[in-house]
């Protein structure tokens, strides 16, 4: 009996020490975990200057559908945060599960993780990417990142009023969430479409943002095997590509893979977000009051204007916006 106690301690000693070895962290806010991948410099795992937060399709978990892409994250210097949703589910509105169902709030859980993921990286940008279930509650919550990246799943009904990055991509093939929109005409899985009021495509949806991130126009840019289109004269970098052979999936490879079928690598949309300015945040809770003087940097009056980034190819895709002409 002790001896299997003693074994038991060692494998979970071991299993520690791989986890800090990797600088990986379980983390708990409240009822509600999450995974966060800190980069390691000279031995130890440190702080970073980027953020992203992924966020798993309905049916997944953090490690099994990002794992490899935080690795990613983290040779670049960043850290990586995947949260678990509820029974494996977000409420993204119209999608999906037990989370849908109970309306939970999903985005004061993730405004919590950006708060806290700040606090322990020091990171001045925050970025959002998420798959399927994952893409809806991305662009549910995309007032609380530096810029967002849906794949598979997006928000028909946009309540923005400030311009935010985004790069939007789907699947022509996708059969589980139609590139046609999700209604009464036009079923698709998981009763999203029940919960659906109008159809709109995937680029009516892009139509929206190029509004809300206050663009001129786009051009379209036609590749081997996507249509993209890149907003004009934007106040945040507004991108999106139908890919034509690509279904309802996500690339997750370290390789660039212009002519992959699963659509362009994860390696496209973090250039997208490494290409985006930070923005100044309002953080409250870091100013005191003592004895009437602030202690702090004072509130944040104006925000400035946004400076767009100039266009980066990788594999063929734009990964920033083109300049203005």
């Amino acid at each position: 009996m002790h001896h299997l106690s003693l074994l038991a301690l060692v494998a979970a000693a071991a299993h520690a020490q791989d986890t800090d070895h990797n600088c990986v962290e379980a983390l708990h806010l409240g009822v509600r975990r999450y995974h966060l991948w800190r980069p390691r410099a000279h031995g130890v795992c440190s702080q970073a200057p980027v953020v992203v937060v992924l966020i798993h399709g309905f049916g997944g978990t953090p490690l099994r559908a990002w794992a490899r892409t935080a690795k990613l994250v983290q040779a670049r210097g960043w850290a990586a945060a995947a949260p678990y949703g509820h029974h494996k589910s977000w409420n993204g509105a119209a999608c999906c599960g037990d989370a849908a169902r109970q309306n939970l709030d999903d985005v004061g859980f993730l405004q919590k993780l950006v708060e806290d993921v700040r606090d322990r990286t020091g990171a001045d940008r925050v970025f959002g990417a998420g798959f399927s279930n994952g893409g809806y509650m991305v662009s549910k919550a995309a007032h609380l990142f530096d810029g967002i990246s849906p794949w598979g799943g997006h928000q028909t009904h946009l309540n923005m009023t400030r311009p935010t990055p985004i790069t939007m991509h789907h699947g022509l093939k996708d059969g589980v969430v139609k590139v046609t929109g999700c209604c009464a005409g036009a079923k698709c899985c998981c009763n999203i479409d029940e919960r659906s009021d109008e159809c709109v495509h995937f680029f009516g949806v892009y139509e929206r943002w190029l509004r809300v991130n206050r663009c001129s126009a786009s051009d379209v840019i036609e590749q081997a095997h996507a249509t993209c289109r890149v907003g004009r004269n934007c106040r945040a970098n507004t991108t999106a590509c139908l890919h034509t052979t690509m279904a309802h999936t996500f690339n997750d490879l370290a390789r660039p893979s212009s002519n992959d079928m699963r659509g362009p690598s994860v390696v496209d949309v973090l250039d997208f977000f490494s290409n985006t300015p930070a923005r100044h945040h309002h953080r409250h809770r870091h100013l005191h009051r003592r004895r009437g003087i602030h202690v702090g940097p004072p509130p944040i009056l104006e925000r400035p204007t946004m400076r767009v980034a100039p266009p980066v190819r990788r594999s063929g895709f734009f990964v920033g916006a083109p300049p203005s002409t």
